[in-house]
């Protein structure tokens, strides 16, 4: 099945199933049926950084929205379960004999407005009438990466931006599992590790909160961090800042001081739009070419 595109679009007219407000900015929103249309972009992590548009037809309004499979309640507790079992060498059994029959009628999508970060925004978009919506995509650049790229990729996320990046960490984390327990632990029975890896490039995360009540997801990259301290590998790296504690600006002496230029072979910026230029123009003062910066 090809991923959506413009020419490939998904079907409109979905329901909304259910929605739990994660925080302010943050739903995870269930489709019924709606998972069905998404199973070809589930291997892998090669639709991080892309994103879909929902259209409210009442309101006549649209939102671009970014999706993450790892928070879910099909796969978070999974992920944990499989990170446990093999730390403490319990006995484990795959969850998933195959890596597309996780969800059957459904799935539930964590869904986080890339333009649009208001309060009012999101309640405007979900709390239509009608609760029936038309979805497209997936649209966007996308991670960009190939096998023959090599380096530091670098990601610059503020607030729920990092949510980009946590399906790219879960992948690594069931990838570092397997290998260390050749093939004993696996989350899903059937996951190629190769089709989607790109051997020579190293993650890099910026993740920068207001609050520590509004980061999400950030067990994941705790538990991909720990995995690679355990076995001294610099697959991934994370600096985090919460601003209502006081920490370090993050100003452009402090990404000339954080950042390999030489080293970096990918760039990617997700921040709100008022930032989105003033970190760009911080990155190529410092030396880092504007063609290597992504904007998600």
């Amino acid at each position: 099945m090809m991923l959506p595109s413009k020419e490939n679009k998904l079907y409109l007219g979905y329901k909304i199933n259910n929605k739990t407000r994660l925080t302010p900015n943050h739903y995870l929103i269930g489709f019924r049926k709606f998972g069905m249309k998404f199973r070809a972009i589930l291997p892998g992590f090669q639709h991080c950084g892309k994103y879909f548009t929902i259209k409210c037809p009442y309101l006549k309004a649209s939102r671009n929205y970014s999706c993450t499979f790892s928070l879910s309640n099909t796969i978070l507790p999974h992920l944990k379960n499989l990170f446990e079992s093999f730390k403490l060498n319990k006995a484990y059994s795959t969850p998933y004999a195959d890596i597309y029959n996780f969800h059957k009628d459904e799935i539930e999508l964590n869904i986080k407005c890339l333009r649009f970060v208001s309060k009012f925004m999101c309640e405007m978009t979900f709390d239509s009438p009608t609760n029936y919506f038309g979805i497209s995509g997936l649209y966007g650049p996308g991670i960009s990466l190939t096998g023959q790229d090599s380096g530091t990729a670098v990601g610059i996320a503020l607030g729920t931006g990092s949510l980009l990046f946590l399906d790219w960490a879960s992948y690594l984390i069931r990838k570092i599992i397997s290998i260390k327990s050749n093939g004993k632990y696996l989350m899903f029975g059937n996951e190629d590790f190769t089709i989607y890896d790109f051997p020579n490039v190293r993650l890099q995360l910026f993740v920068s909160y207001k609050t520590k009540e509004e980061v999400v997801g950030l067990e994941i990259f705790e538990m991909l961090q720990e995995l690679c301290n355990m076995y001294n590998l610099d697959w991934f790296s994370m600096k985090l800042r919460i601003s209502a504690e006081g920490t370090e600006r993050w100003t452009q002496e402090f990404y000339r001081r954080n950042i390999n230029v030489e080293n970096t072979c990918k760039i990617y910026i997700t921040t709100p739009p008022l930032q989105e230029f003033e970190v760009k123009q911080y990155l190529i003062n410092i030396g880092i070419s504007k063609q290597l910066i992504i904007i998600l």
